[in-house]
């Protein structure tokens, strides 16, 4: 068995319907895509510093520290527009359509889920109308079964 061309096998556009007419969006370039990924890093970092800040009572740091990787990208995006980069030529016909920036918004965050964590988790994210999607099932049950682990390795008295 042969590979089949890339763009044969491989869809790399959304298309979202918003009011009747479907936009297409068109996958971000490689560069943009670290960009993104950087981003979401950075923002499970904050997620955990505050976490951790409320399990123990302490203040949430006001500088994280972020592998020196991470910094890199995030210093090189410094300036860049996420809404051009998630949408492309797309912001502009979206734009020139009279949609809401709340709905710019919303689909430019879609675009970066997509992006980072694939197709399926960008399309709860943009059905939920940018509600925390809740955990996938298995996910559910192994936070369970660790929680539960834990607490059964209480040593018993002797």
């Amino acid at each position: 068995m042969a590979f089949k061309d890339l763009a044969e096998v491989l869809d790399d556009t959304l298309r979202i319907p918003l009011n009747g007419k479907e936009y297409v969006i068109h996958g971000v370039t490689a560069e943009t895509g670290l960009w993104f990924q950087a981003i979401v890093e950075a923002g499970k970092a904050q997620a955990d510093a505050q976490r951790k800040a409320t399990e123990t009572g302490t203040a949430v740091p006001a500088e994280i520290e972020l592998p020196a990787d991470i910094e890199r990208v995030l210093e090189a995006g410094r300036g860049r527009d996420l809404q051009r980069e998630a949408l492309g030529d797309t912001l502009d016909e979206l734009t020139s359509d009279g949609v809401s920036q709340v709905r710019i918004n919303h689909l430019a965050q879609t675009v970066l889920m997509w992006t980072v964590l694939g197709r399926e988790q960008a399309e709860e994210y943009f059905n939920s109308g940018g509600k925390a999607v809740p955990p996938n099932r298995a996910a559910r049950r192994t936070a369970t079964r660790t929680r539960t682990v834990a607490a059964n390795t209480t040593r018993k008295r002797a």
